[in-house]
């Protein structure tokens, strides 16, 4: 099955997927653990953890905790925890979970803490 076909799990061009707990799709929805050593474009359901060496690229629902160099959501909903060195989101995006990053911009409604360790601080959430 190619994930690229059902429009839920882009890769980025010659980018490598690699998922060994990969439990296959169910209505345009993934379940299972994914890892990415590079770049990740997610646009649909996703219900298991996110592992991703690049940057996780999210326009969609993720049900499970994101852990990767850079997140960008737009218009998503996570709900779990955000692990990264940048973070990026729109006002539009809900986060139910904390987020701890070095740097970067959280516009969203967030439920939990949010932790901007680096010389980066701009954050602009909402607790929920």
């Amino acid at each position: 099955m190619d994930l690229r076909e059902k429009g839920v799990i882009d890769g980025m061009e010659n980018k490598f997927f690699r998922s060994e707990k990969f439990n296959g799709m169910q209505n345009n929805e993934i379940w299972g653990y994914l890892e990415s050593s590079d770049d990740l474009l997610i646009r649909g359901d996703v219900n298991g953890d996110i592992f991703c060496r690049g940057t996780v690229y999210c326009n969609g629902n993720v049900a499970g905790n994101i852990r990767a160099n850079q997140v960008q959501l737009y218009r998503s909903r996570v709900t779990g925890d955000i692990t990264c060195r940048k973070i990026v989101t729109d006002s539009e995006s809900d986060v139910k979970g904390f987020i701890i990053a070095e740097s970067g911009l959280v516009s969203c409604h967030v439920s939990g803490d949010v932790t901007i360790s680096g010389n980066q601080k701009e954050t602009r959430h909402e607790l929920v």
